[in-house]
């Protein structure tokens, strides 16, 4: 997941858009994590139950 302050994300919109269409893209402020930024595609998964991004990234069962 790539990462950029919120100066960054002012000045680098668009990269951070083209970012997200493939990866979650985090927005800090002050150095704390504030937004998520992420395709509609996987908005709407996540809506749906049905992300494949939160499967990958959760732990397997012990």
């Amino acid at each position: 997941m790539s990462t950029f302050s919120a100066l960054e994300a002012k000045n680098r919109l668009g990269q951070i858009i083209d970012t997200a269409q493939r990866e979650p893209v985090t927005i800090t402020r002050h150095g704390r994590p504030a937004v998520v930024v992420l395709a509609v595609q996987e908005y709407e998964a996540l809506l749906a139950g049905t992300s494949t991004f939160l499967r990958l990234q959760k732990p397997p069962a012990l």
